[in-house]
């Protein structure tokens, strides 16, 4: 017991290295020059080569600032590089330089990393976009981020139990219809003034470089609602649904029982309504087939 307080005791950083860390990570997060190059000036206005002299050493070779200047480079690249990865079509529409320059590098700024793990970098990407994004063609560029960012979120999030078929249409269904059911956190539902996800297959079919000399795929307007989703093959896909399905499967979202769903569209009105009326059976049975819908952790459990 002594020993362990001892090592509480002695584990505080001594303030030269936190002095340290805190003046690195200042200088490698700066944005480097048009020419990927340290800037000249440190956060405290000296000259880069005078203050990164107080802190590091040459090397036979290369000289403090430029020994910092290989971090500041690899911390950027390495971002930019997940950014374009993680949102390859506004990649394709803007091309590296722009894309990088006039959203990837603006919104790290605004949000640096803050996890070990990069899979969240551009989590608050469309978001970022819908507040400081302001060119005419905003909402495109904004459901673009939207898409991208549910295909790529729902490559890793978790799956709920889903539903066994089997049961849900025999001897289960009766029990199942007072059980609480969720959208599996794998599914994103979003509604597009544009055919998106259409565009995305198109546009995916060649790399960046390809459309700097090439017109883009055609792009439908008009409001539709698309699924994103894990497949039982472990494929990120999309599939279109009705607005009647659309408006059905919300209530589903924060986790209702099919029992209350009927009961709720017993009160309701209007075409979209009555559609959802006609189809629930159908697309429940659909649902369940692709596994979009799924039990709560407390309840029993079952598997395909």
């Amino acid at each position: 017991m002594h020993r362990s307080v001892a090592m509480k005791e002695s584990i505080s950083p001594p303030k030269s290295l936190k002095d340290l860390q805190y003046w690195f990570a200042s200088i490698i997060t700066r944005r480097m020059n048009n020419g990927s190059e340290i800037l000249a000036q440190s956060p405290s206005g000296r000259p880069i080569s005078d203050e990164a002299a107080f802190w590091i050493n040459p090397s036979k070779t290369l000289a403090p600032f430029q020994r910092i200047e290989i971090y500041n480079q690899q911390y950027w690249w390495r971002l930019l590089t997940i950014m374009q990865e993680n949102f390859p079509v506004l990649t394709r529409i803007f091309g590296y330089s722009d894309f990088n320059n006039l959203l990837a590098e603006p919104f790290l700024l605004a949000y640096p990393p803050n996890h070990w793990s990069l899979n969240n970098l551009g989590d608050y990407f469309p978001e970022w976009i819908q507040k400081n994004y302001h060119d005419k063609d905003k909402r495109f560029v904004y459901e673009s981020a939207c898409l991208d960012l549910a295909f790529n979120l729902s490559f890793v999030e978790k799956e709920l139990a889903p539903i066994n078929f089997i049961e849900a249409t025999q001897e289960g269904a009766e029990g199942l219809l007072t059980q609480k059911i969720r959208l599996q956190p794998h599914l994103f539902i979003l509604e597009f003034k544009y055919s998106i996800p259409q565009f995305r297959e198109a546009i995916l079919k060649h790399p960046p470089e390809h459309w700097v000399d090439h017109d883009f795929p055609e792009l439908k307007k008009g409001k539709r609602v698309f699924v994103v989703f894990r497949s039982k093959e472990l494929n990120v896909v999309w599939k279109e649904i009705s607005y009647g399905a659309f408006f059905l499967l919300k209530q589903f979202e924060k986790g209702s029982s099919i029992e209350n769903v009927c009961s709720w569209l017993e009160n309701q009105e209007g075409p979209l309504l009555e559609e959802a009326k006609e189809n629930l059976h159908f697309w429940f049975q659909e649902w369940t087939i692709l596994g979009w819908l799924g039990l709560e952790a407390s309840q029993k459990l079952s598997r395909n």
